[in-house]
């Protein structure tokens, strides 16, 4: 039976811009021109700015929007969908009344029903409207991930979807690809550069920094800005006491994030790491020799979760870790 669950409202606001943010015309540009197409992805690891970049966009756009902050505990269809249709009802206040009756109807409403009521109710929408979900990566449900795809079957005309999530979301990507219905932004959009870390530098530190400093900050964080933040918070970098062998950079802080981060994992998956760490780069056959074991399953894993993998070709299967990890 469909029932009215409850609603944490602040879960409907997008995070505000946090102190030093860069804005970068590159990515807003590219959110701006993906409405050709009736889903945008933007897929990252943890610590790329997915979020903080495009609520950004959304407040500065100057179009309808509506945010969502997903979490584990929204794996539930009745919930889920409750927060949809009060974050729509955000820009605007009259959506889904209908819709609202049938999740407090004492009736058995079949999902598939309620699924062609929100389609329909979603297609008569008269204003363009961006619907974002934070987090989809944390949604597990396969009718949560259906209900999306049903919708981008026949995407409304006015409505663009938003997924941001550490990687490719349960739906037909390649598929959307072939046929132009999605706008991706990847990490190779999000990574910082040198103009980009000299304006994190300057923000952050209140400091001009010298080429060699910006040089060897992309060198060492390779654009990831949670890692950038690390190497100039806990330094204290300035032009006099950078150096390019300067090995203490923010180990301690990055240690407790490693930490924290290897505790969520497997003990195969924590297992593979820690072994594999110490090899420059690497391929399956090479882990199978050091670990002992298939580890195919193990590599595809961490590709696919955009665990600190950077793949170095497309067709013999070379990869290395982050310079931040390994």
């Amino acid at each position: 039976m469909l029932s009215r669950p409850n609603i944490l409202y602040t879960k409907l606001f997008p995070p505000p811009d946090s102190p030093g943010f860069v804005e970068r015309r590159s990515i807003l540009e590219k959110l701006n021109n993906g409405f050709q197409a009736p889903l945008t992805s933007v897929v990252a690891p943890a610590g790329y700015g997915k979020s903080s970049m495009v609520s950004h966009w959304a407040r500065t756009m100057g179009a309808n929007y509506c945010w969502i902050s997903l979490g584990e505990e929204d794996n539930h269809f009745k919930l889920f969908v409750s927060y949809l249709l009060h974050a729509i009802r955000q820009p605007f206040p009259m959506f889904g009344t209908e819709l609202l009756k049938m999740l407090n109807s004492p009736e058995n409403i079949p999902q598939a029903v309620f699924s062609t009521a929100l389609q329909n109710a979603l297609t008569n929408l008269r204003e363009p409207l961006v619907l974002i979900l934070d987090d989809f990566h944390l949604i597990s449900l396969s009718e949560i991930h259906g209900l999306l795809e049903s919708i981008l079957e026949f995407p409304p005309q006015h409505l663009h979807i938003m997924v941001i999530c550490r990687c490719d979301p349960p739906l037909p990507i390649s598929l959307y690809r072939l046929k132009g219905k999605i706008n991706e932004i990847r990490t190779r959009d999000l990574v910082f550069d040198n103009e980009d870390i000299t304006r994190f530098f300057q923000l952050n530190s209140h400091q001009n920094p010298s080429h060699k400093i910006i040089d060897n900050l992309e060198k060492q964080s390779e654009g990831w800005i949670a890692g950038l933040k690390l190497l100039i918070y806990g330094n204290n970098i300035n032009n006099d006491t950078f150096s390019a062998n300067n090995d203490r950079l923010a180990k301690i802080g990055f240690g407790e994030i490693m930490q924290g981060f290897l505790q969520k994992l497997t003990p195969e998956i924590k297992s593979f790491l820690l072994k594999t760490s110490v090899l420059p780069t690497f391929n399956r056959s090479l882990t199978i020799t050091l670990c002992g074991y298939e580890t195919v399953d193990i590599i595809e894993h961490l590709k696919t979760s955009n665990l600190f993998l950077i793949p170095l070709d497309a067709r013999d299967g070379w990869y290395r870790y982050h310079h931040l990890f390994a």
